[in-house]
């Protein structure tokens, strides 16, 4: 999982949570407060999320994941997210 805040003016996403147990990589969730979820790999979890797209988890993607480390007060990532409908 890679997460991503997201400045407060974003704040309307609607939160309409689910309880998810199971996700398959390249899922998109919404989380409370203000807060982006991608999984890059499959994964049982137990958390409450709204599920906001998907995403193509491409080698390339995961390796970028895999092989940056998250670095405190950075907060210029940019995610394109496009409906998995």
């Amino acid at each position: 999982m890679q997460y991503y805040d997201m400045p407060s003016r974003y704040d309307d996403i609607p939160w309409d949570p689910e309880e998810v147990t199971e996700v398959k990589a390249g899922e998109v969730y919404y989380s409370e407060p203000n807060r982006i979820v991608l999984f890059y790999h499959d994964a049982q979890i137990q958390e409450r999320y709204t599920a906001v797209g998907y995403f193509d988890p491409t080698e390339d993607f995961v390796s970028a994941v895999e092989d940056n480390p998250v670095l405190e007060g950075w907060d210029t990532k940019i995610v394109v997210i496009r409906d998995g409908r």
